[in-house]
């Protein structure tokens, strides 16, 4: 079945949001969205900042570095015995300087 131009039952997002803007009066609800007086959108167009971005914002650190310690998290849990980043694979990386009997405090 061919309508409009379009082939089939579907058609992706950005083809129905230029036909529906073409075709406000086509439903109720797009005639009240689309027509005029209502302030409401269907989409934010704005940039939406990345997972990295939204972290690098909250820490301060730079996208880079955040990147980077993901990488060597991921690494060390890999190298785990267990598969997870537990006490086991946290104490190397702290002990020294802090004391053994402090570990498993801060892993919690």
């Amino acid at each position: 079945m061919k309508i409009n131009g379009y082939l089939g039952d579907k058609v992706n997002y950005e083809r129905f949001r230029n036909w529906l803007l073409q075709n406000k009066e086509a439903f109720t609800l797009s005639r009240w969205l689309l027509s005029g007086g209502v302030c409401v959108t269907l989409t934010d167009d704005s940039d939406t900042p990345t997972f990295y971005q939204t972290l690098a914002g909250v820490t301060h650190l730079e996208e880079s570095d955040i990147i980077d310690l993901e990488k060597r998290y991921w690494l060390l849990k890999a190298q785990s015995r267990t598969g997870r980043f537990d006490l086991e694979t946290f104490v190397p990386l702290v002990s020294p300087p802090i004391h053994a009997s402090l570990n498993e405090g801060l892993h919690k």
